[in-house]
């Protein structure tokens, strides 16, 4: 939200307007940042739409540029507000998100209304950033923006789901690994299906040294039937725990048994390639792929795990922090069970995304467990060796290298060596015949 607000929600609805005639969709007539009741406003529309038909909203962004220097400078409030209040809701691209998904729509932000970010404060920022662990290229190209628009597709039979209210819903046991506490109050705890009154078990653990040490915790302490290891900056609906059930029931009639894990995204490869597969909002875009949901899967991303609380299934230590959803579906195809992919959209509100050294440790783990089924393939990589064993034929080749340059720096000293040697009989040979014309000299001049 910033000064000359009214120029910016004009330039909205006319992006709003443009993008939803050339999708024949329905457009909002306001910024759902502008309603008195954002949620209530979405669930109507989504009431009275027909079948198929999508949706094209704005939202003002609250965290641009003139926003956070608004803030900083402790003076947030917009011209007008100190004689008359007017509704005004406070929205970033993953609070949109957030409410779109509660309101029974899948959506993503399609277009932008935009002005230039100054440098010199994205250079002053990204100290700061770097301290919240906030993905620096991310956040320039979001305090750039003043109005977000976003296509919304209705969640594929969410009525069903929504028919069920939370404090009616067959429970469910969520757990989570905690490392940062404003993270988990954001998204987790901030998550509808979790509020008061919730009938599900929630299990948090600090201070684990793996992710395997807080999961496996919580799969011997859960109290239902089925059991989510769940990341701390997910956000899921209120009505997700029950498509939970239903999705679960849905995979085990089309395959005749129940999976044996499953999850809202993953990967297969078995028949070549690799093809994702599910619906989720990662950080800053809808992932929805083509295939049908549900689906039977090779490896899941561990952003969300569901599995059955009498499963013998555990989180290896060893992988760490990374890829241990792949490790468990690798158990799971070993075993001869299956694994799915169900249609349980949510909202994965990552700050960082890096492959770093951590991530590497979890592949050579993997690489090291399983041998025999390299490749083995991720939705972020593929493993087609132990890297340890790289980094040794890195090590040798290194090595050699050196061998060959310290070969030819020995076979050049020993050629300076000769020619040194050569030198100095030259120049002996000079001293002498020298000394040889000082003494004729001599005998002359005597």
């Amino acid at each position: 939200m910033q000064a000359g607000a009214e120029g910016v929600v004009a330039r909205l609805q006319e992006a709003v307007e443009r993008v939803a005639g050339e999708l024949g969709a329905t457009a909002l007539p306001r910024p759902l940042s502008s309603c008195d009741d954002p949620l209530a406003e979405l669930r109507g529309v989504r009431a009275s739409l027909p079948p198929g038909a999508r949706v094209v909203c704005g939202t003002l962004n609250a965290t641009s540029h003139d926003a956070l220097v608004q803030l900083l400078r402790n003076d947030p409030a917009q011209p007008g507000s100190y004689a008359a209040a007017s509704p005004q809701h406070v929205h970033g691209y993953a609070t949109a998100y957030k409410l779109l998904l509660e309101a029974g729509f899948s959506a993503d932000v399609v277009d932008t209304v935009s002005t230039p970010v100054d440098p010199e404060l994205l250079d002053a920022a990204a100290p700061l950033m770097q301290h919240l662990r906030v993905d620096p290229e991310r956040a320039a190209r979001h305090l750039g923006v003043e109005a977000y628009v976003l296509v919304a597709d209705v969640v594929a039979d969410v009525e069903a789901d929504l028919a069920v209210p939370v404090a009616e819903q067959r429970p469910v046991t969520f757990v989570a690994c905690v490392n940062d506490d404003l993270q988990l109050a954001n998204n987790l705890l901030a998550s509808p299906a979790l509020g008061p009154g919730t009938p599900h078990q929630l299990l948090t653990y600090r201070g684990m040294t793996s992710a395997a040490e807080g999961l496996n915790r919580g799969l011997h302490a859960a109290e239902h039937d089925l059991v989510v290891l769940i990341q701390q900056d997910i956000f899921i609906p209120s009505w997700w725990p029950a498509r939970l059930h239903r999705q679960w029931e849905l995979a085990s009639a089309d395959a005749g048994t129940p999976p044996s894990l499953a999850g809202p995204f993953g990967v297969r490869y078995r028949e070549g390639g690799r093809e994702h597969v599910g619906h989720a909002v990662d950080r800053d875009h809808l992932l929805r792929m083509e295939r049908p949901l549900p689906a039977a899967v090779d490896g899941l991303d561990e952003l969300v795990l569901v599995l059955p609380r009498d499963t013998d299934l555990r989180v290896e230590p060893r992988v760490g922090w990374h890829l241990y959803g792949t490790d468990l579906a690798m158990q799971v195809h070993r075993a001869g069970g299956w694994t799915a992919v169900l249609d349980l959209p949510c909202h994965h509100n990552s700050l960082y995304h890096v492959l770093d050294e951590s991530y590497h440790h979890s592949e050579a783990m993997l690489a090291g467990k399983w041998p025999d089924e390299l490749p083995i393939v991720t939705n972020s990589s593929t493993i087609t060796e132990d890297p340890r064993e790289r980094r040794v034929r890195d090590l040798e080749d290194f090595i050699q290298g050196r061998h060959e340059e310290f070969t030819l720096m020995a076979q050049a000293l020993e050629e300076a060596q000769r020619e040194i040697v050569r030198l100095n009989e030259q120049n002996a040979q000079v001293r002498e015949r020298n000394q040889k014309l000082r003494r004729r000299l001599d005998k002359k001049g005597g």
